[in-house]
């Protein structure tokens, strides 16, 4: 980036500033492990370039949890490549196609950011 000052409309300093702007988001891939009468097992997953932090997943449309008190888990921190295994109180049916989870993190720069992922079952 230049940076110029003027004294009466002439130019006296240009100056280079050293401002990098990096990538600082990552992404997350979801899939189901398994499912029984009582809970759904999923898989989780930074697929993206930069570590996430203070990680939350939450199932957006919790009239599908058989109970509405465990509709959000707290991960903590997700490095690049690593994984986590995460269960909800979700009975799989026939009528349940796919399933919403918002996804909560902090990125390298300290800042908050929420993505939607839809996951089939």
């Amino acid at each position: 980036m230049k940076f110029k000052t003027t004294v009466d409309g002439v130019n006296t300093h240009t100056y280079d500033l050293p401002i990098y702007i990096d990538k600082t988001k990552t992404d997350f891939e979801i899939t189901m492990r398994d499912s029984n009468s009582r809970r759904t097992t999923f898989t989780i997953a930074n697929i993206g370039e930069k570590q996430a932090s203070a990680i939350t997943i939450k199932v957006k449309d919790d009239s599908i949890l058989l109970d509405k008190t465990n509709a959000q888990i707290i991960l903590g921190t997700l490095n690049i490549g690593e994984f986590s295994t995460l269960s909800f109180p979700i009975t799989s049916n026939e009528n349940l196609k796919n399933i919403t989870f918002e996804i909560g993190y902090t990125d390298v720069s300290g800042v908050r950011t929420t993505i939607d992922k839809i996951v089939p079952v």
